[in-house]
């Protein structure tokens, strides 16, 4: 019998370091970590709350991400959770607008898959704020416009010279 209750001991250790090791990964994450089940967050980490101006208190078990999604995308985060509880999809990946306490959007990229916690079905994830890549983007976006424009622009006055070249030259 000793050496079984030593066995499960050392079980036991090594479970408790590894929960330990998950609980440091995912809390000094500089990503959001999520954990949602039955509508509301399980779990969010220190990053993801503070992303969204909230403390982890004000989240977990309290709010849903339907409650931290703009409301223009609110349907497609609400079909995309339900599709992964549903099993449709196992994990998905996408972006979305996400609301702060303060009524502030912001563009978020998510990756989440379903699990089962406690015999139901979950999702686990992370969340990663993209509000400045999507500015840049558009940055580039309209510099490429203003670019298109210009070039048309100065491709018009060389070939309109090139007529007034072309004239004087005869």
């Amino acid at each position: 019998m000793t050496e079984r209750a030593a066995e499960l001991t050392q079980a036991n250790e090594q479970l408790e370091r590894s929960e330990e090791r998950y609980r440091l990964l995912a809390e000094s994450s500089l990503t959001g970590v999520y954990h949602i089940q039955d509508s509301l967050f399980q779990y969010v980490n220190p990053s993801l709350a503070s992303l969204f101006g909230y403390s982890v208190e004000e989240i977990v078990g309290k709010l849903g991400p339907i409650d931290l999604t703009a409301p223009a995308d609110r349907d497609t985060v609400a079909e995309n959770i339900r599709q992964r509880v549903e099993g449709r999809f196992h994990d998905i990946r996408y972006s979305f607008r996400g609301m702060r306490k303060d009524g502030n959007l912001i563009d978020v990229e998510v990756h989440g898959a379903r699990i089962y916690h406690d015999g139901k079905p979950a999702i686990i994830g992370t969340l990663i704020d993209i509000t400045e890549r999507i500015q840049a983007e558009e940055q580039v976006r309209q510099l490429n416009e203003e670019l298109e424009q210009r070039v048309l622009q100065r491709t018009a006055q060389l070939e309109a010279a090139n007529k007034e070249l072309e004239a004087f030259s005869y």
